[in-house]
């Protein structure tokens, strides 16, 4: 009795456990999603709304690297939440119709919810881009 108790207890919590890891994972990826895309769209604007900024990009040679390596990461970000959105509906679908099994894409959507990896390789994507980007832009006021 006491050893069958015991792995109650030990199932619930590893479930506990699962759930809270689940729970701050999302709330650690929403942190990032929103600094990356705010990121993004924030140090461009800035270069539209400060004059100084604004010539001291224009004046570089790097200015359009510069511009499209800001675009390249929140373009990734974007499709990113895109195509989580697409797996998401897909999974759900999947789990909540019983015709699902006729329709490849969303089975194919649906299996890419376990590609962790996926994210991952957007997120250093996106900072790759957003950082090469920043020591560019950081380079033009160095060398000022």
């Amino acid at each position: 009795m006491a050893t069958e108790i015991n792995k109650q207890y030990v199932e619930e919590k590893t479930m506990s456990d699962e759930n809270e890891n689940l729970s701050m994972y999302s709330e650690y990826n929403k942190t990032l999603r929103t600094w990356l895309v705010g990121f993004g769209f924030g140090v461009p604007a800035l270069f539209i709304v400060n004059n100084a900024a604004q010539e001291k990009l224009i004046s570089s040679d790097n200015a359009e690297t510069i511009i499209w390596l800001f675009l390249a990461g929140a373009a990734s970000q974007v499709f990113m939440a895109f195509l989580n959105k697409i797996v998401s509906w897909c999974a759900y679908y999947k789990h909540s119709d019983s015709k699902t099994e006729e329709y490849k894409i969303i089975l194919f959507f649906a299996s890419l919810e376990d590609w962790f990896v996926i994210d991952v390789v957007f997120d250093i994507f996106s900072l790759i881009m957003f950082g090469w980007s920043i020591i560019l832009i950081m380079s033009l006021f160095i060398n000022a």
